[in-house]
């Protein structure tokens, strides 16, 4: 990875890791969602450093890894349907194509371009993730959506949105050629797909009537849970950028 890179994802983690402690410091969580945050924190942090890794390393070893969260994404939905019929078995079946299409579009572009792509996306998926949750977390006070996801405020929705601008102006340099303004569209483009995709598959959450698709990943939930915004936003970033800004 580039040292630029490696440089701003260690100053986000640092100041995530600020953000949880003020937090706490303020709203005084108990003792164990305290705990919960930091697993949470811990786990988010190899996730993204190995997966960011590995990508620097073997496009054909990221393809298989988005290949298994596909496998195991629709794996989790079977499971937890009520009825595991042949309906039920199609409707995965259907999921994991879905998922392979649109986590597909994170491996295209040639040899020379196709990382750089790839950990710009990543990266502010992750930040708009993340940083939404710990301003919530902070400053929240107003529901954006309770009857599907209760823990979402809309400060945390602006002050992610506003993550991923100042993320994506520093991340520039993975995109050669793209200017000030562009950045911020594009930004915005992220944020905004990257919270439909979180509230999509909480809505689907609630219509199978669960709260996290599985437990794999401690502090997250499943493998949907962690990835549902990047689900959604892959092809929506690769195709407003081939349409808007090639």
């Amino acid at each position: 990875m580039q040292v630029k890179l490696m440089i701003i994802i260690g100053g986000l983690f640092g100041f995530g890791a600020f953000l949880i402690a003020l937090s706490h410091k303020f709203r005084k969580p108990e003792s164990l969602k305290g705990n919960r945050d930091w697993t949470k924190y811990v786990v988010y942090l190899l996730l993204i450093v190995s997966l960011l890794i590995i990508a620097n390393f073997s496009r054909p070893l990221t393809a298989l890894i988005l290949a298994t969260i596909s496998i195991a994404g629709s794996v989790e939905l079977y499971r937890n349907l009520r009825n595991r019929n042949l309906f039920s078995f199609g409707l995965s079946f259907g999921l994991f194509i879905l998922l392979t299409f649109c986590l597909g579009h994170l491996l295209l572009g040639n040899a020379g371009e196709w990382f750089s792509v790839f950990a710009f996306v990543f990266v502010l998926v992750a930040t708009s993730d993340s940083f939404s949750q710990l301003w919530g977390k902070l400053l929240g006070n107003h529901k954006l959506c309770p009857h599907l996801s209760p823990g979402k405020t809309l400060e945390g929705l602006i002050g992610g949105i506003l993550s991923t601008i100042a993320i994506s102006l520093l991340l520039g340099f993975l995109i050669p050629g793209v200017n000030f303004f562009h950045l911020i569209l594009m930004a915005l483009i992220i944020g905004a797909s990257a919270a439909g995709g979180d509230l999509l598959f909480s809505y689907i959450k609630r219509r199978i009537g669960i709260k996290d698709f599985s437990g794999i990943l401690p502090g997250h939930g499943g493998i949907l849970d962690r990835f549902d915004s990047l689900i959604v936003t892959a092809p929506v970033f690769y195709w407003t950028r081939v349409l808007i800004f090639s």
